[in-house]
């Protein structure tokens, strides 16, 4: 081999571009069901809810997923905690916390504990397989809504369009 030929690499070849690069294509992303479940409640939430001080400020608390050793402990070390709820809402001086299962699965142990412990911090605490199901836990919370989920289509919604004066992102 000479010095201006690059060494070769072991296992399968890489396909190539015509510009030498790494081919460049869909990527197929796996998707799990929670996900997806997640980001359509997530979207049905910025459409449908009014902005604070007339609906609730939420957020997701990004919990899951693999992390190296040294990100899990500096997680841990700037207070993230195991088993906290998929959805985190401040509604009129209280706490809304929504854990989203798809399918059969249940909440682990972690999780319970952790809901046992925001309840008894006086927490709403609620496990939601579905975007209905998400939505009867607002109105069981007086929680004002401005548009509901479609009833024959469960993909697709029924949601009004976005207020053009309201600006897009955090208020």
């Amino acid at each position: 081999m000479g010095m201006t030929e690059a060494p070769r690499r072991r296992g399968k070849a890489r396909p190539k571009t015509a510009f030498g690069g790494r081919a460049v294509g869909p990527r197929r992303i796996r998707q799990r069901p929670e996900q997806v479940l997640q980001i359509q409640i997530a979207d049905y939430l910025r459409a449908c809810l009014p902005p604070p001080p007339e609906g609730p400020w939420w957020t997701h608390p990004h919990n899951e997923g693999q992390r190296s050793g040294i990100d899990a402990v500096r997680a841990q070390q700037m207070g993230q905690r195991a088993g906290t709820p998929d959805l985190l809402m401040v509604w009129r001086c209280g706490v809304i916390a929504i854990e989203l299962k798809a399918g059969r699965t249940g909440t682990s142990a972690g999780q319970d504990a952790t809901h046992a412990d925001l309840r008894a911090c006086g927490a709403a605490v609620h496990v939601c397989r579905s975007l209905d199901d998400v939505v009867a836990v607002l109105d069981g919370h007086g929680v004002p809504l401005r548009g509901r989920p479609a009833p024959l289509h469960g993909d697709a919604m029924a949601w009004p369009a976005a207020p053009a004066d309201r600006e897009q992102g955090d208020r």
